[in-house]
């Protein structure tokens, strides 16, 4: 029997591990159901400011090195 595709739409995702510590935290401090659109937003942020970088990975370091941050850079790639 075949699959029909239409009723399976795909949509990709993305999972990261966090603490216990963590989920609460996003439990608490953001409301249901706004977390999806928050992440997206994040996310699509990331994209902006990766494409507009000529060095992708030295923006990398620099976030997960918290030298510069997310919502500072993305207000400036965004602005553009």
């Amino acid at each position: 029997m075949a699959i029909e595709t239409s009723k399976y739409e795909y949509k990709p995702r993305l999972s990261v591990d966090i603490t216990e510590e963590q989920l609460q935290q996003l439990q608490a401090l953001i409301p249901h159901g706004f977390k999806k659109q928050i992440f997206k937003v994040i996310v699509q942020d990331l994209i902006v400011i990766l494409q507009a970088s000529p060095n992708r990975e030295a923006i990398l370091a620099a976030i997960i090195n918290r030298m510069i941050n997310v919502p500072e850079i993305s207000l400036e790639a965004t602005k553009k």
